[in-house]
Order: structure tokens, then C-alpha cells, then sequence
């Protein structure tokens, strides 16, 4: 992978492993999301895209069928969006008034 796309995943990343998380590839199965992250006692799944690129309808399906077992699944396209990430999972989990959308597209 080359371009914006591996930009924006080289900085999540990196950003993740600042933290002191775990940002892992996640291969093995069609329409995989890109990464496993393990950041403050949260374990997530994160599709990254280049800056306005959305996911197709099968990785769609795919996450939906994620989240139905109980998973999240974030959709991150920009560096800002990776900060807006962390930042989310790096609060006190329990000042969160209402419980997020297992899918969650960070918006700017």
C-alpha cells in the first residue's frame, strides 16, 4: 500500500504505540478492516481509507456482522480523525453519557 491511505495508517500507528497500544495488521478474512487496536483496555477494529473514501458495501456487511457479535469498528480517514480516535478511547470511559455506535466514522 502506497499513497494517503498508508499515510494515515502509519500514523495511527505509530500514534497507538505512542500510547503504549497495539496496533496490529488484521489479515486473513475478506473485507477485513485494516488494523486490530488494543489502546486503554479497549480492543477495536479500524478500517482506514484516504480522506473522503468511505468502505465498500462488502466490508460494510462485514463490519455490521462484527458489531452484531460485539465488536467496534471505526472508519478513519484523516490524521485528525486518528487524534479524535484516541482521544475517545484515552477518556475515562466511564464521563461517556451515551454509548457510542459500535460503528463509528469519526467525523471532523
Amino acid at each position: 500500500m502506497a499513497g494517503p491511505e498508508a499515510n494515515i495508517e502509519k500514523y495511527l500507528k505509530q500514534r497507538v504505540t505512542d500510547e503504549g497500544g497495539l496496533c496490529m495488521k488484521c489479515t486473513g478474512f475478506k473485507d477485513a478492516p485494516d488494523r486490530i487496536v488494543i489502546l486503554a483496555g479497549m480492543t477495536v477494529f479500524v478500517e482506514v481509507k484516504a480522506e473522503g473514501e468511505v468502505p465498500r458495501d462488502s466490508q460494510i456487511r462485514m463490519f455490521n456482522k462484527m458489531v452484531e457479535a460485539g465488536g467496534f469498528v471505526f472508519v478513519i480517514d484523516t490524521k485528525d480523525k486518528v487524534e479524535a480516535y484516541i482521544d475517545f478511547v484515552t477518556q475515562d470511559m466511564d464521563a461517556l453519557t451515551e454509548e457510542p455506535s459500535p460503528i463509528i466514522r469519526l467525523n471532523s
